[in-house]
């Protein structure tokens, strides 16, 4: 693939920019690539929680009590009447969860989310292409205008050139102006 052209500089030009460097400027910029972008790293995310459902689960957890206890008695068994019992628990556990009948759902789940991350994925190449089809319109018109204008510009000068020379060869009378205009085909012809 040839290279191509950078947009020449002028002097309100705040910088030159290859085409690639202003396609990556516009899609940074296009709000439609920002949602397209968020959208296809959700779906993304969701693939991974929905495949991490289909592994087992292992987990720890421990159960600690500490506290006082009053109990109240009655008097004839108690001078005080309170008994205060100070107790400490601690009880661990371990639980493994695995799915061994599912029945397809958690699979079908994450079938789904990886279609949907597909689509979501088409979705942002479908953004990119159309800012990038956007922009290589825009460019190659800008290209196509430039050198429309340096053509014109060249013709206007090639023109006042003509022009001047006529007029140097009419003050020098080497050319003369036309009085009768000649009729493009002689009388009786017709």
């Amino acid at each position: 693939m040839p290279p191509v052209p950078a947009v020449a500089s002028t002097q309100n030009d705040i910088g030159v920019y290859s085409l690639p460097q202003l396609i990556d400027i516009g899609e940074s910029n296009n709000p439609q690539t920002r949602v397209a972008w968020e959208q296809a790293k959700q779906a993304a995310e969701k693939v991974g929680i929905t495949r991490g459902e289909l592994f087992p689960s292992l987990a720890f957890d421990v159960l600690a009590i500490k506290g006082d206890l009053l109990f109240g008695l009655p008097s004839n068994i108690s001078s005080v009447g309170v008994v205060k019992v100070t107790s400490e628990i601690l009880q661990p556990s371990i639980s493994l969860e695995w799915t061994v009948f599912d029945f397809g759902g958690k699979h079908a789940s994450y079938d789904r989310a990886k279609h949907l991350a597909l689509a979501s994925k088409m979705a942002l190449d479908q953004s990119h292409q159309q800012v990038a089809l956007h922009i290589y319109s825009c460019y190659y018109k800008l290209l196509s205008a430039k050198g429309q204008f340096a053509t014109a510009k060249t013709a206007a000068k090639a023109s006042s050139d003509v022009e001047d020379s006529v007029k140097l060869r009419f003050v020098n009378g080497l050319a003369s102006t036309m009085s009768n205009r000649l009729e493009p085909f002689p009388p009786g012809l017709i």
